[in-house]
């Protein structure tokens, strides 16, 4: 049997995976990873501000911006080489320079398609670059003509790409290609000077603006752009901005040498000031994104009857597609769970792993079926014990006829974490047919 496909927003039990390092952990996602006036990167826990300690350290003087990029690693720009320089996400080493051709670079900002910008003053222009196969290779100019752009480019709920420009005080959109810009926020009335940093996020989902000269952080309507009033004055020369997982709102001090988060009516839930030189840019580590792979319970059977009495195995594939290669599946990894919670979990069979073409996926609702033959793309094969599988997912108490959903779980060989679904149904000796 071949249960729908699942799509949709995994839970949060799962989105860990097991390549990711747990939080508090170097590299760990959702920490705050802070770039300092000594050409350091400080990792901070996301949720208490305590410090972890440094995370990169093999810099050159003169870093200006960074972010994590779509395959987990982190992106710094540096001014002093005029490079962009990539380090391992989870070590913090340094895996070498991917782009060469900066003068004075303000900052950057990976596009939904990969697409990486980095945004230059000289010239005043924003250069894309193609991340395929990590080529990195120039694109050209993504928007030109522009007055000197700050450090904060930032995507927002819309899709377009805002843009912070300190010449004449502007927070500016652009659609994702470039185009059709248009000024959303005006600082003309001196609510906005010299942005340094810009993000959205709160209960509203407003525009913040870190403005470094006036020592002030001021928010604005996230979809008219119109100006609400300043959410912070306690501020000495604000720059990077940006909201954590929980939303709360970080704010580094490039003078006072601290960074403050603060609460959703702009009191200040922590100082943090362990670790602070001149804090710059900031960025959050995502959580690790979990490929969903499509799984068959017995291929070609429907539906799928499980006698518990059985002394033999279940046989079980991972089914390959276009997009998904089961030949990058680390097997070792692989473990099948409850999806109700209950039981424990349990591997399949070192020695019955089998690559080929076993069955097509099937999209449709939980525990539904279709008898899919071979499809042309390759599929891991694998099997469990069968009194495992009912030792382990406590299935002794279930009765005959209940449907009981499992999930699978591992990681592929770069790390990536993968989960995986379908249903069992659970039969007497004698096998029938479910009833309508």
């Amino acid at each position: 049997m071949r249960k729908y496909l699942f799509l949709g927003v995994v839970s949060s039990l799962l989105m860990m995976g097991a390549g990711s390092a747990p939080m508090g952990d170097k590299g760990a996602p959702g920490d705050c990873y802070i770039m300092m006036g000594d050409n350091t990167v400080q990792q901070y826990d996301g949720v208490t501000g305590d410090l972890v300690g440094p995370f990169a350290t093999d810099m050159i003087n003169n870093v200006r911006d960074l972010t994590f990029g779509p395959n987990g690693n982190l992106f710094v720009l540096n001014n002093g080489s005029g490079t962009v320089e990539e380090y391992d996400g989870n070590t913090g080493d340094l895996i070498g320079t991917i782009v060469t051709d900066i003068v004075v670079g303000e900052s950057m900002l990976f596009l939904p398609d990969e697409t990486l910008l980095v945004s230059h003053l000289t010239p005043q222009t924003i250069e894309q670059y193609d991340t395929a196969a990590n080529a990195y290779a120039p694109l050209g100019t993504w928007a030109n003509g522009l007055e000197p752009l700050q450090n904060s480019m930032v995507l927002g709920p819309d899709g377009r790409v805002y843009v912070g420009d300190r010449l004449d005080n502007t927070v500016k959109a652009y659609d994702v290609d470039g185009a059709n810009m248009t000024i959303f926020a005006d600082g003309s009335g001196g609510n906005l000077t010299d942005p340094e940093g810009i993000s959205f996020g709160g209960p509203n989902g407003n525009l913040f603006v870190a403005s470094f000269t006036v020592d002030n952080v001021t928010e604005w309507d996230g979809v008219t752009g119109d100006y609400i009033g300043i959410f912070a004055t306690d501020t000495d020369c604000p720059d990077g901005l940006r909201f954590a997982p929980d939303g709360k709102l970080w704010v580094s001090y490039v003078c006072s040498n601290d960074t403050k988060v603060y609460n959703d009516d702009g009191s200040i839930a922590i100082n943090i000031v362990d670790g602070q030189s001149a804090p710059r840019s900031m960025t959050f580590k995502p959580e690790a994104q979990t490929l969903v792979v499509p799984y068959d319970i017995k291929p070609g059977s429907c539906p799928n009857a499980f006698n518990r009495k059985s002394k033999g195995v279940l046989p079980t594939a991972l089914l390959g597609t276009a997009d998904i290669d089961v030949m990058l599946i680390d097997e070792t990894t692989i473990e099948m769970f409850r999806m109700d919670g209950f039981g424990g979990t349990v591997m399949p069979m070192a020695d019955r792993f089998r690559y080929g073409d076993a069955a097509a996926p099937f999209d449709g609702e939980v525990c539904e079926c279709a008898e899919f033959g071979p499809d042309g793309f390759t599929d891991l094969t694998m099997k469990f014990k069968t009194q495992e599988v009912v030792n382990n997912l406590e299935l002794a108490d279930f009765l005959p006829g209940d449907s009981v959903e499992l999930g699978i779980t591992g990681t592929l060989i770069d790390g990536t974490p993968f989960e995986a679904y379908d249903c069992l149904w659970l039969v007497p000796a004698r096998v029938g047919r479910p009833s309508k």
